[in-house]
């Protein structure tokens, strides 16, 4: 077998296992939150904003959603379950942009989200799993 046969397989097996664990996650935040695994990274990347606020086109690569869905999950965000977790607001700058904040509602779920997660990768990995992620997403 040559060298390159083996990065291949590994790739393939590699993103088997990803594919596996992403639909866990996916199935876990719809069926205790009722999020999508692209809404969940819709708040993460919010919470990690200064100010917990960006605007919709900054939001747009690092969710992996077009413009418009993006728009669309922001009208489901602000009326997410009889709670406004995140609060849309016209960019001062450039009166045709729009910028979303996460609000405390928002930070709160997000906080119970993130516990459940951490459960359910510590479930799902092995410590040997969660070093090689931490190696490789700290490179």
């Amino acid at each position: 077998m040559k060298n390159s046969d083996h990065i291949v397989d590994s790739w393939v097996n590699y993103a088997k296992f990803f594919s596996r664990l992403q639909s866990s996650i996916d199935y876990t935040l719809q069926q205790q939150y009722q999020l999508s695994l692209n809404e969940f990274y819709f708040l993460y990347y919010l919470s990690k904003a200064d100010s917990k606020t960006l605007r919709l086109t900054q939001l747009q690569p690092k969710v992996g959603l077009s413009l418009s869905a993006i728009s669309r999950l922001v009208t489901r965000m602000e009326s997410y379950q009889n709670n406004q977790i995140v609060k849309k607001s016209t960019y001062l700058e450039d009166k045709r942009s729009s910028t979303v904040m996460l609000t405390n509602e928002g930070e709160e779920l997000l906080a119970l989200v993130e516990v459940t997660l951490n459960d359910k990768l510590r479930g799902f990995l092995t410590d040997s799993d969660l070093e090689h992620i931490l190696k490789i997403a700290n490179e």
